[in-house]
């Protein structure tokens, strides 16, 4: 039977679904969804409209298909010599495809990979780059590298979406030619016996992996939002319309809840390390800006361990967690911390830890003084471990268990709002804020941070250079990390009115002071707040650009719970001028292009809804 009495039969009959087999190629329709499926090559195209959209590649000959059903919208079949078992089904015109095998193995599959695409990822907030481009060449695991597990190509014509159901076994990987296919890698294993993963054909859509990840998510009821979230939280209307920013030195005095104030700021979120504080003076400190309505809590980490009494933050000391709770490899060496420091703290053992200090007794003693927020770092952004100590033996599954488990209670048990590093989709339903998660191309990202004497370090304690020391990036830099034309919110897309996003805590937007009014409208276009690094003299400094920002994100995106962003576009051909969209009628419109635009001066930002406009430009 032909594709096209195929679907003719499907009219006729009135039938929702209907499926056909020729050797070994099947043809499923679904309403407006129709897809062909080579069970032997895995070979899948979309048919739309507009015609034909490609979107996966055939893989090498497995030998014999052994075909065991079809049905309405759906069919069946195995590859006997591997042990591999597919299903693929028509779900809200999405075609989803299933694999299982019965025991650990590999799955190598090659994505259509048009030479003339680009590719759509949400590596940190998200970029769009063309086929073979040197800045999105390697692999990119599911959790961690790639914000949500989803990603997209772009012709003139149409685009190709996937989205995995679960990435902690999967890896994306893009070849540095653009002749070269892009893969999928997935490892089978005992507790991941099962790979799902979505793919969708439409018309060329920058948001169109985003769109298919949240679809995804709905349909499980796995998206947590805010509306969801709030009941459970009182504090959490306050991190609405606020900037974020770390204090440090006096920063963290009486004297600068004042400066604060006088600067007429009404909505801030102040977030401090936990050492060097006079423990007598901290819950004065916490109870004044509670009373000012801001949100103030400390920065916390359950990532490493260091010996009891010399570690070098106050984080670190777990008492004889260290060596007893460090992570283990299958040689027995103990996992190493970041940068060297004491060792990666296994999860499992900080889980079965009763006695103090554990994870209750922190987030206790940090809600007794008076915080009303944490920023966890590492828990949320997706790296997970295996330890093979036998005292606390746990396997990747696992691992990302407990963190949810520990982040829940931040909130659930202690009513904190709760933020992390680079929070990935995983965690969303856990976490408030992430801190990281409005930057992009995660890669360009470290080469720069390890250049202390142009970045800046870690010292000194009270006003640290990596955050207070103005910087200059090169014309490469720039584009890699901040150019709009490459940029996209994918990141908002899924989860606008689920997460609140900044940008790294070393990217405060007085780091570089050239790209400040480009950044500022950025955060305007895809309402994310702006970040700082602020002590009493770096607060007069800035105060009338920190109060422009506040009051610039209220005037444009309100106070009250984010609405879903609804649409990404670019208005020009160099996609200097763009325009998002928002399910409360809110439209945003930004000129990135260094010229007047469409009555847009460079870096303003044009806001409308309910009929009325206004412009909104950076401070000087």
């Amino acid at each position: 039977m032909s594709f096209s009495a195929l679907v003719l039969l499907g009219a006729l009959t009135g039938l929702q679904g209907v499926a056909s087999i020729a050797g070994t190629e099947v043809q499923l329709a679904e309403g407006d969804a129709h897809y062909r499926i080579d069970t032997a090559t895995l070979t899948v195209t979309g048919i739309t409209p507009g015609g034909p959209v490609p979107l996966m590649s055939a893989v090498e000959t497995v030998g014999a298909v052994s075909m065991l059903e079809t049905s309405s919208a759906s069919a069946s079949w195995q590859w006997p010599e591997t042990g591999l078992a597919f299903l693929v089904r028509i779900e809200h015109e999405n075609l989803v495809l299933q694999v299982t095998s019965d025991e650990p193995s590999e799955l190598d599959l090659p994505l259509a990979s048009p030479a003339a695409a680009e590719w759509a990822l949400p590596d940190g907030q998200g970029m769009i780059l063309p086929a073979g481009h040197a800045d999105l060449a390697g692999c990119r695991t599911g959790t961690g590298a790639l914000s949500y597990p989803a990603w997209a190509y772009l012709t003139a014509a149409h685009s190709g979406a996937y989205a995995l159901l679960d990435g902690l076994q999967a890896e994306i990987c893009w070849p540095e030619d653009a002749a070269g296919a892009v893969r999928l890698h997935y490892t089978f294993a005992p507790d991941a016996p099962a790979l799902e993963l979505a793919l969708s054909a439409g018309p060329a859509d920058p948001l169109a992996a985003a769109r298919l990840y949240r679809e995804r998510l709905q349909i499980r009821d796995g998206l947590i939002t805010f509306a969801d979230k709030q009941p459970a939280t009182a504090p959490l209307e306050r991190l609405f319309g606020a900037p974020h920013a770390y204090v440090w030195g006096d920063g963290r005095s009486p004297a600068f809840l004042d400066d604060l104030a006088a600067a007429g700021i009404e909505r801030i979120l102040l977030a401090y390390e936990a050492d060097g504080w006079d423990e007598a003076l901290r819950p004065a400190y916490l109870a004044a800006a509670d009373a000012a309505g801001w949100l103030a809590g400390p920065y916390e980490s359950f990532a490493n361990a260091q010996p009891s009494g010399e570690a070098d933050t106050v984080t670190a000391d777990w008492g004889d967690l260290f060596p007893a709770g460090c992570i283990t490899g299958e040689d027995g060496a103990r996992h190493t911390g970041f940068a060297g420091r004491g060792c990666e703290l296994s999860s499992e053992a900080l889980r079965r830890r009763e006695g103090a200090p554990n994870v209750a007794s922190r987030y206790a003693g940090h809600a007794s003084a008076g915080a009303r927020h944490v920023f966890l770092d590492v828990d949320a952004f997706g790296s997970f471990y295996a330890d093979h100590h036998p005292d606390h033996p746990m396997d990747r599954v696992r691992d990302r268990q407990n963190r949810l488990e520990r982040m829940r209670s931040a909130i659930e048990d202690h009513d904190l709002v709760l933020g992390s590093e680079h929070v990935g989709g995983w965690a969303h339903g856990v976490t408030h804020y992430s801190h990281g998660g409005n930057s992009a191309n995660l890669d360009a990202i470290w080469p720069l941070l390890r250049q202390r004497e142009r970045f800046g370090g870690y010292w000194p304690e009270d006003r640290p250079r990596r955050y207070f020391q103005p910087a200059e990036l090169t014309d490469t830099e720039t584009e890699a990390l901040f150019s709009p034309a490459r940029r996209l919110p994918l990141f908002e897309a899924v989860f606008h009115d689920a997460m609140i996003s900044t940008d790294r805590w070393e990217f405060g937007l007085a780091k570089f002071p050239a790209l400040a009014p480009r950044r500022f409208a950025l955060a305007l276009l895809y309402g994310t707040p702006t970040l700082w690094h602020l002590d009493r003299r770096e607060l007069a400094r800035v105060a009338p650009q920190l109060r422009a920002a506040e009051t610039a994100f209220r005037e444009v995106h309100g106070t009250d719970a984010p609405a879903a962003m609804t649409g990404f576009e670019w208005l020009s051909d160099d996609r200097l001028v763009q325009r998002t969209s928002f399910a409360d009628g809110l439209t945003v419109t930004a000129n990135f292009s260094g010229e007047v635009r469409d009555g847009l001066a460079p870096d303003c930002v044009r806001a409308e809804r309910d009929g009325e406009s206004q412009i909104v430009c950076p401070p000087n």
